[in-house]
């Protein structure tokens, strides 16, 4: 299995440029992060509508064919949930705090910590292709004030590949975001908000 990269950043020009979308007032509230263990490079992201939630766990370059997951389930009147994937991952964690911990199918147990999005262009994203779920997580993941693309593209047929935004500035279009899946050959998918979970 061939490792492509990704986590390119991106400006924040397409918050300053005239195209940019207007807030959906129909999405349900996103919540973004990382897993923050050192050495770790997998990013996180959730949607919940209050009594469900949509966890996307993201791995980074060295980590997207081992670590990316999706997780769904219910959400405590508390903001505490506790959901598990077939194949022995398992992510708990309490959306009031923003934290809580992945457990990987080796038995590793991992912190993660999240905050609410702050604008229009921050949030989960994801594309069937195929039988599978591609997902991106966009924002400023490492609190640098610099916002970025995180994904991983899959087929059902256990490939993987990173994605990246299609342009250095990211254009949030009525499609979604258009991203290069770094396969051979490359190409080109749009990947949409996750509205609700």
């Amino acid at each position: 299995m061939s490792a492509y990269r990704t986590s390119y950043a991106v400006t924040l020009t397409c918050l300053l440029a005239a195209g940019c979308a207007a807030p959906d007032a129909g999405v349900a509230p996103a919540h973004i992060g990382k897993v923050t263990d050192p050495g770790q490079d997998a990013a996180v992201a959730m949607v919940s509508d209050g009594a469900k939630i949509t966890v996307y766990v993201c791995g980074g370059p060295t980590t997207f064919d081992k670590m990316t997951r999706w997780f769904q389930g219910d959400l405590g009147p508390d903001g505490t949930f506790e959901l598990e994937k077939s194949g022995g991952f398992q992510v708990t964690g309490d959306l009031t705090s923003g934290k809580g911990q992945l457990t990987t199918d080796l038995g590793q147990t991992l912190a993660w910590a999240a905050r609410p999005t702050t604008n229009e262009v921050e949030g989960l994203y994801a594309a069937m292709d195929g039988s599978c779920r591609t997902g991106a997580i966009v924002g400023d993941l490492d609190g640098n004030g610099t916002m970025r693309l995180q994904g991983t593209w899959c087929d059902g047929l256990d490939r993987f590949a990173q994605v990246s935004p299609l342009t250095p500035a990211m254009s949030l279009t009525d499609r979604g975001i258009a991203v290069s899946v770094l396969t051979d050959p490359v190409k080109t998918i749009f990947v949409d908000r996750v509205r609700h979970p």
